[in-house]
């Protein structure tokens, strides 16, 4: 009866770790910050141990993602212009969280140019979609 029963609890227990990992086809969603708003078009990627791009995806005009993961031992690269990049291990945490919440910081050699790239994002969301974004620099 022992014997049975040690066999039962090692099977649940084996069951309930399998199911706590994170595994290749899980999806990360998020959103990606700066100091004050949303940053649209920042790159989120899924990088191997060789720096080689696995997947990715780009965020939305709110700054929204979301990203199938290939493989957990892979990291999670955001980045943006005039940012620093920002690397996260994958694991359960960072998938239990509803929606992740990533904040860039903004690098100071870099901020002309950070200031010139969102003027000419917020001239095209203008001229093209005729959207008037907040303009926060």
């Amino acid at each position: 009866m022992k014997k049975i029963l040690s066999i039962i609890l090692l099977f649940t227990c084996v069951v309930f770790t399998a199911s706590a990992q994170v595994k290749a086809g899980d999806i990360v969603t998020g959103q990606i910050w700066d100091d004050l708003e949303p940053l649209p078009m920042a790159n989120v990627l899924e990088v191997d141990k060789s720096n080689r791009i696995v997947s990715h995806c780009v965020t939305d005009y709110n700054g929204n993602f979301s990203l199938k993961i290939v493989s957990p031992k892979n990291i999670i690269r955001v980045s943006y212009i005039g940012c620093v990049t920002k690397d996260l291990q994958i694991n359960k945490r960072t998938l239990d969280a509803s929606s992740l919440q990533v904040t860039l910081r903004l690098r100071r050699l870099l901020s002309r140019q950070y200031v010139n790239h969102r003027l000419l994002v917020f001239r095209f969301l203008y001229e093209r979609f005729q959207v008037q974004p907040r303009l926060s620099i």
